[in-house]
């Protein structure tokens, strides 16, 4: 797999979120790049009362079992095989997009900060300028069926609002 061959210096480390300012949090910038090439990206911290422009990924973990490689502020930085996916389903051709994803922007293994962040996440979904939903791969063809019954429902609901 190709995330697995990256020139990449060491293990990605965290830096430190300031807790002096309320509504610290990271952003994730992803470089573009097409299917097939590697997920290059940067973090780079916020705050959530400067409305920075980005957009949040909501999606299935998955399993941890087989964690994949991808380069992050020229560094290492496992995340699952779910996770890259989305980022590479989201991610632009042509230029660099600001998300939100919770498994990267929060560091998992600082207790302290993982349970600071988990308050705002309420905020961070809401302060987005939308939230891309990735339910996975459509191995089986169902999407456009799912879509099709989504927007079915839409309608109905439509349908029964007042004024319609």
């Amino acid at each position: 797999m190709a995330e697995r061959a990256l020139a990449v210096n060491e293990r990605f480390t965290y830096t430190q979120l300031d807790a002096s300012k309320t509504g610290s949090f990271r952003i994730l910038k992803i470089q573009p790049g097409g299917k097939e090439a590697p997920i290059v990206c940067n973090l780079v911290h916020a705050r959530l009362d400067a409305r920075p422009p980005y957009e949040a990924i909501s999606y299935v973990w998955g399993s941890t079992d087989r964690p994949i490689s991808i380069k992050c502020d020229e560094n290492q930085l496992y995340i699952t095989e779910n996770l890259r996916d989305a980022l590479v389903r989201v991610r632009l051709p042509d230029r660099p997009r600001s998300v939100w994803a919770d498994s990267i922007c929060i560091d998992q293994d600082n207790l302290d900060e993982k349970g600071h962040q988990v308050q705002f996440m309420g905020e961070i979904y809401s302060n987005a300028s939308r939230v891309l939903i990735c339910l996975g791969s459509d191995d089986e063809g169902n999407a456009q069926k799912a879509m099709s019954i989504a927007k079915d429902v839409s309608n109905m609901i439509a349908e029964t609002l007042p004024g319609r």
